[in-house]
């Protein structure tokens, strides 16, 4: 069989930098995104495609995620801006990809129609350059040490294990430059579950519901006081990479927070304090697609943990209401 080859640091790198050439600017519509001609589905430019339960494909193409069903134009199901680097189906159902941030790759998962995007649980806050998911609900990780890791799809809390990657280590996986391949192994056996969707076309809006801003696991953010938070600030990336800000929200005396959002846009959350200076940002954009209810603990909060039992605030009020703005487009 033919081998499955995790790129090392310079060829994940030179392969980042072709998808980020690709063009990716689209205009902003309600409902789900349709993509127009100059990105109809060709193989030469997908730097990944794979097929779901019910039939239709999935493209990673321009550093996103596209789904196309029976020909039809192709649906936008991520909002990365040009992040995605490499994707691939879960058992389960949901699709892996890992994405480009401040920090170096992640790991996250989503389900086939684009909503619930979350943070996958791997070893560390450290950078990943690419992974495989082989057969028997295995998921090997290849980190910025170049460290390679055996994770669990069927239990992704799991206690990672450091594989051996020389000799006759796991799968026969042996070192070759940058380069760590993978023989005897094949993903086309794998059998994914069909999920449902809640997404549908004719709502223009979702919604993002924190329930507290303050609430925080990131060492960098210990200690942060409730009482010395000023505003969640919430910007639209542009066409020009640029970001422009929608509202300023304050959250409610619990610290929750309740949005209704244009969906399929780029948006990112900015914690502000009492004077106005920024104390912590999503590291990665996020969105909500068309009737969408998404939802998160608090600021850098790992998905490891599970929400506390009560009822914020912000959910017994009306959300704040955000209007997208038009983007520009390159000819």
């Amino acid at each position: 069989m033919e081998p499955i080859v995790l790129k090392g640091p310079r060829t994940a790198a030179k392969s980042l930098v072709l998808v980020v050439l690709v063009l990716a600017l689209m205009v902003a519509v309600a409902g789900p995104q349709a993509v127009a001609g100059d990105l109809s589905p060709s193989p030469a430019e997908d730097v990944a495609s794979f097929s779901l339960p019910e039939g239709s494909v999935v493209h990673l193409r321009s550093g996103d995620l596209f789904k196309q069903v029976d020909g039809q134009p192709l649906e936008r199901l991520t909002f990365t801006r040009g992040r995605i680097s490499a994707a691939a189906l879960l058992p389960d159902g949901r699709i892996l990809y890992l994405l480009s941030g401040r920090q170096g790759g992640r790991l996250f998962s989503v389900l086939p129609d684009g909503t619930w995007a979350t943070l996958w649980p791997t070893p560390g806050r450290v950078d990943i350059r690419d992974f495989a998911i082989l057969q028997d609900d295995l998921l090997l990780v290849l980190d910025g040490h170049g460290d390679l890791w055996e994770l669990s799809t069927a239990d992704p809390y799991a206690t990672a294990r450091k594989a051996p990657i020389d000799g006759e280590g796991i799968l026969g996986a042996v070192v070759s430059g940058d380069d760590i391949e993978i023989s005897g192994t094949s993903r086309s056996a794998l059998q994914a579950a069909e999920l449902p969707s809640i997404v549908k076309a004719e709502k223009e809006t979702g919604f993002l519901f924190v329930i507290d801003v303050a609430r925080t696991d990131d060492p960098e953010l210990n200690g942060l006081d409730r009482s010395k938070i000023g505003q969640l600030d919430v910007y639209q990336l542009t066409g020009t990479n640029s970001r422009f800000l929608l509202s300023s929200v304050r959250p409610e005396s619990d610290g929750s927070v309740y949005l209704e959002a244009p969906a399929d846009t780029s948006l990112v959350l900015e914690l502000v304090d009492r004077h106005g200076r920024p104390i912590a940002a999503t590291e990665t954009p996020i969105w909500v697609r068309p009737n969408e209810r998404r939802g998160c603990i608090g600021c850098h909060v790992s998905p490891a943990y599970a929400p506390p039992n009560i009822r914020p605030v912000a959910l017994t009020l009306e959300p704040h209401r955000l209007r997208r703005v038009a983007e520009e487009v390159s000819p």
